[in-house]
């Protein structure tokens, strides 16, 4: 249709036809058929006008989750709090299972290789020792 509705159909066959037309929030319509013939070739129709639907949502429920890999700027942030990975285990043992990041037996946590990487809980710097952060996350 134009946006006016108004729609029309060029070079139909002669034939039985009808007009079915339908919209989210409408009812759908069917018309009466209707022929073209070699005596009748063309046809206006007259106006059909949509019925407004009665039915309507009690409640629309809309959800979402992190995906559990995030590269923000230059962070990379592990959501966690949907994740599998998660389930009976400390925030260390998370840790140990995010790709790149490797906790040694001195409880140094490295990331690709690079020591020194820089730990934030809930978006807050830790200024503790490699060790106290670990013995933290050990205990989440």
């Amino acid at each position: 249709t134009n946006a006016d509705g108004k729609f029309e159909f060029v070079n139909i066959n002669i034939g039985s036809y009808y007009i079915k037309a339908s919209m989210m929030g409408y009812l759908p319509f069917r018309s009466k058929n209707f022929s073209l013939t070699e005596t009748i070739p063309n046809l206006v129709l007259d106006d059909y006008l949509l019925k407004a639907s009665s039915k309507t949502l009690n409640a629309v429920s809309i959800t979402g989750t992190k995906p559990l890999i995030e590269r923000i700027t230059d962070k990379l942030v592990m959501n966690v709090e949907n994740s599998s990975a998660a389930v009976g285990s400390n925030a260390l043992e998370v840790l140990q299972r995010a790709p790149g990041v490797t906790v040694d037996q001195n409880d140094a946590i490295s990331m690709q290789g690079k020591q020194g990487v820089l730990i934030l809980l809930d978006g807050k710097q830790t200024y503790m020792s490699s060790a106290d952060v670990a013995n933290l996350l050990r205990n989440m």
